[in-house]
């Protein structure tokens, strides 16, 4: 593919599934499913038809990895700007639990699966524990906002656990940057 088609190309793809994307969140909808299920299964489908599509390949896939990212980032944004810091020190026992022990068991099992499943050393093995150690919640906020329950207590709790789970995660990750030429 040219670089003159490159842009016209995935322009046409992205409106596509844009046009696939509206439809099939009606569809589920009115299924009684989740409209992510569907989004979900288009990405899957988009990525094996790049395999075996030459107009979807390389370039074209490229840029609507980059945009399927934006709107990752957007999402997860909208989560952080929608936080209730006031809702958070209310709940901050019950969330400080659930967080401690999610912290505790998903940093364990990362440090072990790394160091003991797939023989990384121990500095390796610390970074995928400490990556293990926050939620992204972008997937989770999207159905609990599509069921209306983002609102209830459970769904304060969720999005109270899942930003102390950001902080812990970006402050244990710099005291592990901190120590690593001490664990050298």
């Amino acid at each position: 593919m040219t670089e003159q088609t490159v842009f016209p190309t995935a322009v046409l793809v992205v409106a596509a599934v844009t046009m696939v994307a509206v439809l099939a969140r009606n569809a589920f909808r009115r299924a009684g499913l989740p409209a992510l299920v569907a989004f979900i299964g288009m990405g899957v489908a988009l990525r094996l038809a790049g395999d075996h599509w030459e107009f979807l390949g390389g370039d074209v896939l490229n840029i609507v990895e980059f945009l399927s990212r934006l709107g990752v980032v957007s999402l997860l944004f909208r989560v952080g700007l929608e936080s209730d810091l006031p809702g958070l020190l209310r709940n901050l026992r019950r969330a400080g639990i659930i967080w401690a022990g999610n912290v505790v068991l998903s940093g364990t099992a990362g440090y072990v699966a790394a160091r003991y499943l797939l023989g990384f050393e121990l500095i390796p093995s610390l970074f995928a524990a400490t990556a293990l150690t926050a939620t992204s919640v972008g997937i989770a906020v999207k159905l609990w906002r599509d069921a209306g329950m983002l609102e209830t207590d459970a769904g304060e709790t969720m999005l109270d656990v899942a930003e102390l789970d950001d902080i812990s995660g970006i402050v244990l990750m710099a005291l592990l940057f901190g120590l690593i030429p001490v664990l050298r």
